[in-house]
Order: structure tokens, then sequence, then C-alpha cells
């Protein structure tokens, strides 16, 4: 399928709506940041707003691969930019340092099937053994039409199709599968691919269940790979993940 994007330049000071791990200043400033991460989620759907803004059906068909360099903190102005003729966007701040986040996006489809497999119950373990590839996860989450019949702050729609639809940041995100199954509070996107198959409803409730594929070390950061598939209870398919986080970075000596 063809779509026609536009590229597109424009500034946001991306806020900060996470209260745990990263997302906090005394977690961030413990391991040698300034503040608070702005998740890569919220960033993603600053560009997600833009692409709906342009008439493409992006939930129900758009695919965007993404790779994190640096934080963005809580409220930094920040410039978005897509570039439609090599279907890319990336976020930049005003340091000089280069690109936030940079990516790429299309129309594609993806399909994974691990309906079949039974996750595993959470446990008090560390991650890092090689027995805990292919290890299932699974969570589910309810999101209350009361919380996200308000407007957000990255000017993602209030509706689709007549219905409040919950903004892609608040559900895209995998990692809650990592922390929740293992004693892990810090996960740190590094890279990843989605791709979408149906808007997110308030008032559903959605399941998220995921497989990890490898466990690697890079530079001393210890990274977890997993593949994730998010469907409401009722089996409507709503997105696949495929995603990369540092769960644990390297010591600074």
């Amino acid at each position: 399928m063809a779509f026609n994007f536009r590229s597109h330049i424009w500034h946001a000071n991306p806020l900060n709506e996470r209260t745990d791990g990263i997302h906090t200043d005394t977690e961030a400033s413990n391991l040698g940041f300034q503040g608070a991460f702005v998740p890569g989620v919220t960033l993603y759907e600053h560009v997600v707003s833009e692409l709906l803004n342009q008439g493409v059906d992006w939930l129900k068909l758009g695919s965007a691969s993404y790779r994190f360099r640096l934080p963005v903190y809580n409220n930094e102005p920040v410039t978005f930019s897509i570039d439609a003729d090599n279907k890319s966007f990336q976020v930049i701040g005003d340091d000089k340092k280069g690109p936030r986040m940079i990516g790429t996006f299309g129309l594609e489809e993806k399909n994974l099937d691990i309906s079949n497999l039974i996750p595993m119950e959470p446990c008090n373990e560390k991650l890092g053994k090689s027995e805990q590839i292919g290890a299932v996860l699974q969570i589910e989450e309810y999101f209350d039409v009361r919380i996200y019949s308000k407007p957000n702050h990255s000017n993602f729609p209030n509706k689709i199709d007549k219905k409040i639809v919950v903004p892609v940041g608040k559900w895209c995100n995998p990692v809650d599968l990592i922390t929740t199954h293992f004693d892990e509070s810090t996960t740190i996107h590094r890279t990843g691919k989605i791709w979408h198959h149906s808007p997110l409803y308030a008032g559903e409730t959605m399941i998220r269940k995921g497989i990890i594929t490898n466990l690697s070390e890079h530079k001393g950061h210890q990274i977890v790979h997993f593949s994730v598939m998010q469907k409401t209870d009722t089996g409507r398919k709503l997105a696949t993940i495929e995603h990369e986080s540092v769960y644990r970075l390297a010591e600074i000596n």
C-alpha cells in the first residue's frame, strides 16, 4: 500500500509522565544522568501524532524502526523532523550532540504467533542466564476511560472512529514484561521495531505477551532482546514489537 508522506519539522517539549525507574530523578541521578528520562515511546507518540495528522491510518498499518542515542529530559526543548524522501525521522536537542532518537517508517505487515506458549510466573531472579532465552512473559492491563478522555500533551487525537483512543505512548512500551518478571528495575530503550495492527481504545484490556529471544552485551551494558505480541482480551491484534533494552548498565570506574 502506497502513501505520500510529507516532510515536516516541529518543536516540542516532551513531558515525562512515568514515575518509575529511569523516569525518576533519583534513579537517573544514581546512574549518572542529569535527570529523569522522557520515555522513548513518548517521543514516538509525537511522531505518530504528526503521521496521523497527515491522514494515514497509522495505527492499523504503520511500522517504524527506532534507535535511541541519548536521553531527552523532562520538558526539554527538542526538534522533531520527518523526512518523506527517505522515510526517516529524528529527534534533536539544542546541545549540538547530534540526534537523540533516529528511526525509519513505512507500511509493512508482521506476524508473530506465540499464543500457544505458556508464560512463566514472575520470579526474583536477575537476568543474564542463557536458560532464560526462550522464556515467555505475559501481563494484562486495563485502560480506564476516565483517564484517557482528557486531551494529552503530544497532540495525539482524543478519538479515532468516534471512540476514545489511548495514546500510543501509553501502551506500546513492552519493558514492563521484563521488570514484572525479573529482579531488574532499570531498563533503557536501545533499538526496536513496531508494526501496528489496530488502535487501543479506552475501556479495553490489553494482553502483552512476549518471548526473550537473546541476551547480549555491548561495551559492558547487558541487553535483553525480546519479541512481543500485544492484543486485546477479545483477541484483536494491536501491535507486534521487537525490542532491545539495556537492563544493566556498565559500571563506571
